[in-house]
C-alpha cells in the first residue's frame, strides 16, 4: 500500500498531490495536468472542462459551506466506486482544497482522523539564509475545523 501523500508536481501554481487513491488536491493549475472524472473548483476560476464539475468558490479562511461537502461526497463516493479520479482544487492548494480532501478521506475512504490530517498538511523545504528548513502547512483553521464539523455529523448520520 502506497504511503500518502504522493507528490505529483510542487509547482506553486499546480500544488498537486495524491492524498487517497484517486483522490488528488491541488492549486488551480493542477486542473490542466491531465484528464479528471470529477473536478470540484473551490476557487471559482473554471479552468477545466471535466466529465462531472463542481464549481463553488468561498473566500479561504472561512467556514466551509456543507451543502458542498454534502453534493461532493456523493459525487466523490461515486467516482471513487467507478474507479475514476478525482481533482479537489482551489487557488494555492493547501486550504480549502485540503480542508475538503480530509473530509472526504474520513468519510469515503475511512482514514483515521491522524492519517487524513497528515495527508493533507503539506511539507516543503523554505530557504532560511543559507540554510534550508522544512516548513509544514495546514488549511486555515476556521475552514478545516468546519470540515471537521461536517465529517462528525456525516459519520454519526452514517453509524445510525
Amino acid at each position: 500500500m502506497p504511503s500518502y501523500p504522493i507528490w505529483c508536481n510542487e509547482d506553486p501554481d499546480v500544488f498537486l498531490r495524491e492524498v487517497g487513491p484517486g483522490l488528488f488536491v491541488g492549486a488551480k493549475g493542477a486542473a490542466s495536468v491531465r484528464p479528471w472524472d470529477l473536478v470540484v473548483d473551490l476557487h471559482g476560476v473554471e479552468l477545466v472542462t471535466a466529465d462531472d464539475l463542481i464549481l463553488h468558490p468561498f473566500p479561504d479562511g472561512n467556514p466551509f459551506p456543507s451543502e458542498v461537502l454534502d453534493q461532493a461526497y456523493s459525487k466523490v463516493e461515486r467516482v471513487r466506486d467507478q474507479g475514476g479520479v478525482t481533482l479537489i482544487a482551489c487557488d494555492t492548494g493547501r486550504s480549502r482544497s485540503a480542508s475538503a480532501a480530509y473530509a472526504m478521506l474520513r468519510t469515503i475512504w475511512g482514514v483515521g482522523r491522524n492519517d487524513a490530517n497528515n495527508r493533507i498538511s503539506t511539507q516543503t523545504t523554505v530557504p532560511v539564509g543559507r540554510q534550508r528548513r522544512m516548513s509544514v502547512t495546514h488549511p486555515r483553521r476556521e475552514t478545516l475545523s468546519s470540515a471537521f464539523d461536517w465529517v462528525e455529523h456525516r459519520l454519526e448520520r452514517l453509524r445510525a
